[in-house]
This record gives structure tokens, C-alpha cells and sequence, in this order.
């Protein structure tokens, strides 16, 4: 039976070599950012769930791959994990990374699960999120969102590549009505660097005018 150590190394190696074929394709490697990266905590186990990756193995790593960065938690079950912590978007990028992609899963998830259902809130992303906010540091105290502006002017760092909303879960039927209102609040944040729009009251107004795309069905 592979030892902890050597599925990770494995796993690690296994990235490098799909990653050299999707580039010779003329494609760019994704991934999400909870695969990688991984901070070993002290943990009561003698062999760690996640150790890290035998040295090298993370130079190794194709730094133009993108990293699909949906969130920053601290794993508290020492039991099954090993009390591994999710690796934080600074963590990525004093690796060599060069592209984070925003995945912000406090703001921008679809669950259609109905044990547990929810979806972005438009008002809040209007009033509250913008490309640069990515999910929640729950290591820190008070835990608060990894923010990023290059400057004053609002602008963002060069290795952000953009941002995306995600629906976790599948496909239902309601999923177009659920999605309308949010998606129209996100492409706002995301394309009008100005914000001229003035409050939310003023953007909703405007949005409602301007409706569905032809050949949508409306609700």
C-alpha cells in the first residue's frame, strides 16, 4: 500500500504531466485551488492527511496554470485531515503563480441542493464585492475576506484573470430564474469600472428596463 507521502507526490507528479499535455494542445491547465497547496498543521496523527509534496515537486508545477480559487478554510478535523489548512492566494502567488481566477464562494455559489439551497444576493454584490474579494481568511481573528486593489483607483493586480460564478450541484429547472438577477449584479461589478450606475435602487431600475436577451423567455 503508497504511503500518504507517496499518493501526494504522485498526485503532484500526475498534475505536472496532464498539465505538459493540455499546454502542447494549445490549451491552459485549470485548477482548483483546494487540490494544491495544502499547509500542514501540528496534528496528532504521526503521518499528516496531507503532507506536503517531496521537495521540487512544487517548482515543478507549471506557474501559468490557473488557479480556480473558490475558498480559504482552515480544516479543523484533525482525525480525518490532519488539521491541513487550505493554502491563501498569497500562498499561491509567493509559489510563482501567475494566474488566480476569482471563484469567491461567499458570494458568487449556486447551490441547488434543497437541504441546504442558497445563491448570490444581488444587492450585496452590487453594494459589497468586487473582483479582488475573494472568499473568507477563517484563519484570521476576526476571519475576513482576502481583498486585493493594486491602488487607489480601484484597479486590479495582473494576475487577476477575472471572475466567475459557479452552480454546485446540478441542473434545476428554476436555475435560469435563480441566476438572472445575480448574473446581471456580477457582469455590473465585473465590466463597469466606473460604477456610475449610483445606488442599488438606480442599477435595479436600469437593469429591469433593459430586461432579457432576445429569444430569452422572460419571468
Amino acid at each position: 500500500m503508497l504511503t500518504r507521502q507517496e499518493v501526494v507526490d504522485s498526485f503532484y507528479k500526475a498534475t505536472t504531466d496532464v498539465d505538459e499535455v493540455i499546454e502542447n494542445k494549445g490549451m491552459s491547465p485549470r485548477m482548483w485551488n483546494d487540490d494544491l497547496l495544502r499547509n500542514v498543521r501540528d496534528q496528532a496523527d504521526s503521518e499528516p492527511y496531507f503532507p506536503q509534496p517531496t521537495d521540487g515537486l512544487i517548482d515543478g508545477l507549471d506557474k501559468n496554470m490557473y488557479s480556480q480559487y473558490w475558498w480559504k478554510s482552515k480544516l479543523h478535523d484533525v482525525e480525518n485531515y490532519g488539521g491541513n489548512e487550505v493554502a491563501s492566494v498569497d500562498d499561491w502567488l509567493n509559489e510563482g503563480f501567475r494566474h488566480m481566477v476569482n471563484f469567491d464562494f461567499d458570494d458568487l455559489y449556486f447551490c441547488t441542493d434543497t437541504a441546504s439551497s442558497f445563491q448570490p444576493d444581488p444587492k450585496k454584490l452590487f453594494e459589497s464585492w468586487h473582483p479582488g474579494k475573494f472568499s473568507t481568511n477563517w484563519e484570521l481573528t476576526p476571519p475576513v475576506p482576502q481583498m486585493y486593489l493594486e491602488d487607489s483607483t480601484s484597479k486590479y493586480p495582473g494576475w487577476l484573470t477575472g471572475a466567475m460564478m459557479s452552480v454546485w450541484y446540478g441542473y434545476t429547472p428554476a436555475l435560469q430564474i435563480m441566476t438572472f438577477s445575480p448574473l446581471k449584479a456580477f457582469s455590473q461589478k465585473c465590466w463597469n469600472g466606473s460604477d456610475d450606475t449610483g445606488s442599488y435602487v438606480n442599477y435595479e431600475h436600469t437593469a429591469d428596463l433593459l430586461g432579457h436577451a432576445p429569444i430569452v423567455n422572460n419571468y
